[in-house]
């Protein structure tokens, strides 16, 4: 067996983004996607139900994962934040390295100072109060469907934590999701845990106005 030894080296990271910037006081909306998607997923739910003025960063992830067309010779570029074994229970590249990228595409847009919503969806939903504790101005994190991780997170939290899942999502337990959004109420923190009826992992209508409900609360 070779000895693997493991360390971190700085480098330039390439990412793609959409950018809609906020006018006025309005806060910039971030949203992360799910494992094996791209920043369309979440724009396709939500942007025309966002107020014009708010602003919009959409990310495709930190990691491409390239899947060959069927019956074809094209590939097609579907994108993840890290990667975490689920039968060893380890991660083999954590949420520090894409939080960290994310926060510095943010200083290079020169929008540190604007108030933030972050809206994770599944593995966006894990990634988003890790990439909160990174940035400045963060008035609300919104987790779909994904559970926060408290063993990981600091006792306090300086924003507000909301977690949407579906009653019926069979990719993420609910019921874990709901214990850890309670863990981390009983350290202090705000927040509100909604358990959407009739709902899986997928986003549908309901999901969708939970959150845009959540949004339209901080913007007023």
């Amino acid at each position: 067996m070779h000895s693997i030894k493991r360390t971190l080296i700085p480098a330039s990271t390439e990412i793609d983004y959409y950018l809609r910037a906020p006018k006025d006081d309005f806060p910039l909306i971030i949203f992360l996607h799910g494992f094996g998607e791209t920043f369309g997923h979440l724009l396709r739910h939500f942007e025309k139900k966002i107020p014009h003025q708010a602003g919009i960063l959409a990310v495709n992830g930190v990691f491409p994962l390239a899947q060959k067309k069927f019956d074809s010779p094209e590939w097609k570029l579907r994108f993840c934040w890290y990667f975490y074994d689920s039968a060893k229970k380890e991660y083999f590249i954590n949420q520090r390295y894409p939080a960290e990228v994310l926060a510095g595409l943010i200083q290079q847009l020169n929008l540190e100072q604007k108030k933030k919503i972050i809206v994770g969806y599944s593995q966006g939903g894990y990634l988003a109060p890790f990439l909160g504790e990174q940035l400045e101005n963060v008035v609300s994190c919104i987790s779909i469907n994904g559970e926060y991780k408290h063993q990981l997170l600091p006792e306090k939290l300086p924003f507000p934590i909301i977690n949407i899942c579906g009653e019926q999502d069979e990719v993420v337990d609910p019921i874990n999701c709901r214990n850890s959004h309670e863990i981390i109420m009983k350290r202090g923190n705000s927040g509100g845990f909604y358990l959407v009826k009739r709902a899986g992992h997928q986003i549908n209508t309901d999901i969708t106005e939970l959150v845009i409900s959540e949004i339209t609360s901080v913007i007023n």
